[in-house]
């Protein structure tokens, strides 16, 4: 119970919503599945690597379910 209140205290430091809610992140990865800062930093990354690429992938499946709908109800 202490680390998780001064892991609170320590990001109220911090100013910038942006590195505040990384560093939150980081460290729930670090207390979640015990890895270290540097390992957690990793994981994290792969992590916003994979949501960009999974919105990329919703948004071309979309645009292309959006081409071939009126081809589709032709055929239909």
């Amino acid at each position: 119970m202490e680390e998780k209140l001064y892991a609170d205290r320590q990001s109220r430091d911090i100013g910038n919503p942006r590195i505040r809610a990384r560093q939150w992140h980081i460290d729930r990865l670090q207390k979640s599945y015990g890895y270290d800062k540097e390992n957690a930093e990793k994981v994290f990354e792969i992590m916003q690597i994979r949501q960009v690429e999974f919105l990329f992938g919703s948004t071309c499946g979309a645009f292309a379910a959006y081409k071939v709908g009126p081809i589709q109800k032709l055929f239909a």
